[in-house]
């Protein structure tokens, strides 16, 4: 079994690559490798690394072909609570589900109609009076458009004014003034019914 170790022919190859070279004499070379039944000879370093490169290649072929040939089926997990279930008699019951034609009754308080809207911003400013009385812009000629079912990302870095743009579109911001067009669905945006669509 010694013998087809790889780590047996590394470690040979290591002995003897370190007590072949000038640092050892002759008679303290051949102590050290006497003491673990080591042969003299500076081919067995040679033989050594052509198996260990041998080992290698033999098992990456095999591995390749093992991961290759060898499939395992999937195995789908049963929960406690599935075998438990499956104590209890099997029980069928008939759903009537409406067709395409026929007009689905939507119990009251259900669900709110809903209106896909657009919003469009244009040229949207927005200042700040500072307690010197001078006025500082905080948003500088802002175009975009949003469209409904479309998700966007208001991406920017740590004070870029992200969360001032999305107050100011809001209706959150009541300090300071406003300059640019906030257009929802085509009209100008009116604060009550814009309240009511972003509610």
């Amino acid at each position: 079994m010694y013998w087809f170790s790889p780590i047996s022919w590394a470690l040979r190859s290591n002995m003897l690559s370190e007590f072949s070279s000038d640092r050892y004499t002759d008679a303290q070379s051949k102590k050290f490798l006497d003491s673990f039944s080591i042969s003299q000879g500076t081919e067995y370093i040679w033989f050594g690394v052509g198996i260990l490169l041998a080992y290698y290649f033999l098992f990456t072929t095999l591995n390749a072909l093992a991961l290759h040939y060898i499939r395992y089926e999937k195995y789908s997990g049963v929960s406690a609570k599935t075998l438990a279930d499956s104590k209890v008699d099997d029980v069928y019951v008939e759903v009537n589900t409406p067709g395409a034609s026929e007009e689905i009754k939507t119990a009251k308080g259900s669900g709110l109609p809903f209106t896909p809207s657009n919003l469009c911003i244009k040229d949207l400013e927005y200042y700040v009076t500072l307690p010197s009385g001078e006025e500082k812009q905080l948003l500088r000629g802002i175009t975009a458009h949003f469209e409904p079912g479309r998700m966007v990302a208001l991406m920017g870095s740590s004070g870029a004014g992200k969360t001032t743009l999305m107050d100011v579109i809001a209706g959150r911001k009541t300090g300071g003034r406003i300059v640019g067009d906030i257009i929802v669905n085509g009209e100008q945006k009116n604060p009550a019914n814009f309240s009511r669509i972003t509610a």
